[in-house]
């Protein structure tokens, strides 16, 4: 993923979610969350890996890239999606993740060695800002699958 920006999830009933595979339209989505800039470094605290090593059987790596529907490195857009099934799956597994001890174990300097995105990680003192952020992201992010697999919706996630 070549050119990486900002990042959006949408919930949208089943038949929604087959309706946007099957063409490029788009429809009002149930619920909305972003992690903004900081979706690879979620992956990272979450997989411990970047997103360009997404593994398709870890629901913590599913919840931020999802299933590929399409990918543009051109254009710098990737765009995934989740079913109705493994949206519960992803919520139960974020419910289960202890976020501030797998962030607790993370320095600075392993998100700038692992090439993580965004490239903010050379000042320690900024980093302690971007931690905090970090933590209320991933509690967003578990409460909008937790809404999501309540109203048994798939996720569509939008990196561009």
């Amino acid at each position: 993923m070549a050119a990486r920006r900002d990042t959006e999830h949408t919930a949208h009933p089943q038949s929604g979610i087959e309706q946007i595979k099957a063409s490029s339209g788009t429809l009002a989505a149930v619920a909305e969350c972003s992690a903004g800039k900081l979706w690879d470094a979620l992956h990272f605290v979450l997989t411990g890996k970047g997103s360009d090593d997404a593994d398709a059987a870890n629901p913590l790596s599913k919840a931020m890239i999802g299933n590929t529907l399409r990918q543009d490195e051109e254009a710098g857009e990737h765009i995934g999606w989740i079913g109705d099934t493994e949206t519960a799956e992803i919520a139960q597994a974020l419910k289960q993740t202890d976020f501030a001890a797998l962030l607790d174990g993370k320095t600075a300097a392993d998100f700038q060695n692992n090439q993580i995105y965004p490239d903010i990680w050379g000042d320690e003192k900024a980093f302690a800002e971007t931690r905090a952020e970090l933590a209320q992201r991933f509690q967003e992010l578990a409460a909008f699958y937790q809404a999501a697999a309540e109203q048994h919706c798939g996720v569509v996630i939008r990196i561009s």
